[in-house]
Order: structure tokens, then C-alpha cells, then sequence
């Protein structure tokens, strides 16, 4: 079973050991507990942003994010991070984003909602969304912007509304 736990302090931990993973750190670049504490403090009060621990079960595979929650334009970014590997390629991913969609519309009452392409993200590795993706078609994943040379998705309210049952598959607890 897949639930978001809102992050707390003793989750920092696994945190800095999954950005400390080789495959995400350059080796200019090192992080400390310190780093991580003031990061947390810093998105503790910080109402533009909210952050999950990703679990299936007991255990915790990844974080998940909503960030630059900007109230007045009623946008914001998503972010979802399965950072385990073998719980990866098992559709976490779209399950919590379909769900963090869904908290983005209904719960903070936004307009657009960019998702930052990440490769490892199941929900742009399918036929249909890839399709869409690429331009082929038409879709929920059809808006393809580049920001601070960073591919995203961008996915308005309206889009959502007529798509939802189809990416919405299984309705996950978000703490």
C-alpha cells in the first residue's frame, strides 16, 4: 500500500543518503546532516512548498514534493522521487503523481501544475503519455515547456478535469 507521510526530522537521514548515491552527486559537491536540518527548517516555514515521504508499507522508497506554490497565478511545481531502486519501474510513480495532481487542483485550489521530466518517472513511460509527450497526440501530457533548461509538463486544471479518471488509478492517503 502507497500513502505520503508528511516529512519530518527523523527522515533526514535516508534523505541525504539517497542524494549522497553516486548516480545524483557530482564529487565537487558534498552534503552534510547540517545541510539537510537547515534545508528542512528552511521548508518548515516555507508555505510555498510541501514535501512526502514516499512509502509502500513500512517501507520508505522516495520523496515527493509540491514546490513554488504561488498563490496569486495558482501554480506550482511537482517533484516525485522513487528513490529505491528495485520499487522503481513498478508505477509508484504515476500512482503518487496522479495523486499529487489531484491534491494540487482540489486541495490548494491551483490553475497549472508543471512537472519536471525526470527519466525515471513511470508516468511519462507509457505508449499512450509518450506519445502525447512527443507531440504525436493529444493529451493530459501534450503541453511540453523547457524552464532553466529543465524539460516540464505543464497541465492545467481544465486538462485534468476531463482526464482524470483515466490517470487517476488507485486514490493513495496524503498526510
Amino acid at each position: 500500500m502507497i500513502f505520503l507521510r508528511k516529512l519530518q526530522e527523523d527522515d533526514l537521514k535516508i534523505i541525504l543518503n539517497w542524494k549522497k548515491k553516486k548516480e545524483y552527486l557530482s564529487k565537487e559537491h558534498s552534503l552534510t546532516m547540517e545541510f539537510e536540518k537547515n534545508w528542512f527548517n528552511n521548508i518548515e516555514m516555507d508555505e510555498s512548498c510541501k514535501y512526502w515521504v514516499i512509502n509502500s508499507g513500512a517501507i520508505k522508497v522516495g520523496i515527493a514534493g509540491i514546490n513554488h506554490i504561488n498563490v496569486k497565478d495558482k501554480s506550482c511545481d511537482l517533484e516525485c522521487i522513487v528513490e529505491e531502486k528495485h520499487f522503481r519501474n513498478r508505477g509508484i510513480d504515476e500512482i503518487v503523481i496522479s495523486n499529487l495532481l489531484e491534491y494540487a487542483f482540489d486541495e490548494i485550489n491551483m490553475e497549472k501544475v508543471y512537472i519536471k521530466e525526470l527519466e525515471n518517472n513511470d508516468i511519462f513511460s507509457k505508449d499512450e503519455c509518450t506519445k502525447c509527450i512527443d507531440g504525436i497526440g493529444s493529451g493530459l501530457f501534450s503541453n511540453k515547456i523547457e524552464l532553466f533548461g529543465y524539460e516540464f509538463i505543464l497541465i492545467d486544471k481544465t486538462d485534468w478535469k476531463k482526464f482524470r479518471e483515466h490517470y487517476l488509478l488507485e486514490r493513495i492517503n496524503i498526510d
